[in-house]
């Protein structure tokens, strides 16, 4: 006697179709290399979205930096602007102080005042050099010295010590 066929059973209870049939393998293969695609494209999106973000950022930070460079060049050209006119009218000043009978002299004041302008400077670049030297001598010689103590803590001894029983011992 015949046996009835099974058909296998859906989830919600009725018969599966056989059109219902898992798909194939490389259906199913074809399938999954269809949406890495979709997601390499989507990353890929990403990425450029990231990468233009960037570049905007740094363009932005290159033209502030060029509008805060010439805004500086401006100020610093006005203020050597107005340095260059009061000791013009410094100089000029004391050129009509030295005047005599056939009027003032106006290029001795330049030449006064520019030449205590020169010695200022220069003093001051001096002073300003020699304070910096000074300085750094001073935090080299404390540091060695720091050192120098906490080698007599560690080992009871310093450098300067051995070297004077290495010298002493040598002759």
């Amino acid at each position: 006697m015949d046996q009835p066929r099974i058909q296998p059973q859906a989830d919600n209870g009725h018969q599966a179709d056989p059109a219902d049939r898992p798909e194939e393998p490389t259906q199913a293969m074809r399938q999954a290399i269809a949406q890495l695609m979709e997601a390499r494209e989507y990353a890929l999106y990403f990425l450029a979205a990231k990468l233009d973000a960037w570049k905007l950022s740094i363009r932005k930070a290159v033209v502030w930096t060029a509008v805060g460079a010439v805004a500086l060049l401006l100020c610093a050209a006005m203020l050597v602007t107005a340095a260059v006119i009061a000791v013009l009218g410094l100089a000029q000043a004391v050129g009509v102080l030295l005047g005599s009978q056939d009027g003032p002299r106006i290029w001795a004041g330049y030449l006064i005042v520019g030449s205590l302008l020169i010695a200022v400077v220069a003093l001051a670049a001096w002073l300003g050099v020699r304070r910096i030297f000074e300085r750094s001598r001073k935090r080299t010689v404390d540091r060695y010295e720091r050192w120098i103590q906490r080698q007599r803590v560690d080992f009871g001894h310093d450098v300067r010590q051995r070297s004077a029983e290495q010298h002493t011992a040598n002759f």
